[in-house]
């Protein structure tokens, strides 16, 4: 296999989103690396991204942060200007990244943000179509529907108005259910909030948590354990981990969740993805359907 440059990648991530146009049931993923994600299904319906961090906006603001990138970011913030919306999980700068909103504010991408950030990026961004989600009301974006649940990290905040600092997501694409949990730690609340939903694909992070990481002010998240052990508890068809790969400072061996996984959940069906990675998901019962050539 002939390894892909930087700009081979990238026009071969944005070749296979264009071409992308799937059958109810089925759903395209792709990873940005760290916990960002596109998603799409039937062309019709658009493209999703998810907390993408396709910048090194961290370093840029401060030279000497032990948040350094593992590896370049495979697309450019502006290749997302046709995306149908950008959900954001919460406002740490990995996550809601300040370079690629700047480069998508202009281009007119609605962003799907935890209701309690919009004032402040209201005021950050004052061109940006902002749409203020809310733990538990459900939204629409034209055939896709989202929901935003429960997120911990560390733990569940409102502001007065009982909006949201911090959200997962579940998602329904072309019939698929996509849970992306965000950064998160897991409680009864988020437990039962997730199960209600009933996802198909659950997608969560395995890096863990613990007390050195946290006195450097680093908010812990599922262990490799805890996120073989939700995926199990909701029935889901298959398990995506997060945050094991962009930053060497806050994450755990992913080899520990495969492991685990395959110790105690051998039907458990699970994908690890390298970074510009396409995954094809259908759902039982589908089809037979190949990509054309």
């Amino acid at each position: 296999m002939v390894k892909l440059s930087a700009g081979q990648l990238r026009e071969r991530i944005l070749s296979e989103v264009a071409g992308t146009d799937l059958p109810a049931g089925m759903v395209a993923l792709w990873s940005l690396g760290n916990v960002g994600f596109l998603i799409k299904g039937a062309a019709r319906d658009g493209l999703l991204a998810i907390d993408p961090y396709l910048s090194d906006a961290i370093q840029a603001a401060d030279p000497t942060t032990e948040f350094v990138r593992a590896f370049p970011p495979p697309l450019a913030p502006g290749d997302l200007g046709q995306a149908r919306a950008v959900l954001i999980s919460h406002e740490h700068d990995d996550h809601l990244d300040p370079a690629t909103l700047a480069a998508l504010v202009p281009l007119g991408v609605e962003l799907v943000v935890p209701g309690a950030l919009a004032a402040s990026l209201a005021d950050r961004f004052p061109r940006a179509r902002l749409l203020k989600a809310k733990t538990g009301v459900p939204l629409e974006l034209g055939r896709l529907r989202i929901w935003p649940l429960r997120a911990e990290h560390p733990e569940y905040r409102e502001d007065p108005s009982g909006y949201p600092y911090q959200l997962g997501y579940g998602i329904e694409v072309n019939g698929v259910r996509i849970y992306h949990s965000g950064d998160t730690r897991l409680s009864d609340a988020l437990l039962e909030s997730v199960a209600a939903f009933g996802p198909d694909v659950v997608m969560l992070p395995i890096n863990g948590g613990d007390y050195f990481r946290e006195r450097r002010g680093i908010a812990g998240n599922l262990s490799f354990r805890e996120a073989a052990d939700l995926a199990w508890e909701l029935g889901a068809a298959l398990v995506v981990p997060l945050h094991y790969d962009l930053f060497p400072n806050n994450r755990d061996r992913p080899a520990h969740f495969v492991d685990y996984l395959l110790e105690q959940y051998p039907e458990q069906a699970f994908h690890m993805f390298a970074a510009g990675e396409r995954y094809l998901y259908a759902k039982a019962g589908q089809p037979a359907w190949l990509p054309p050539a």
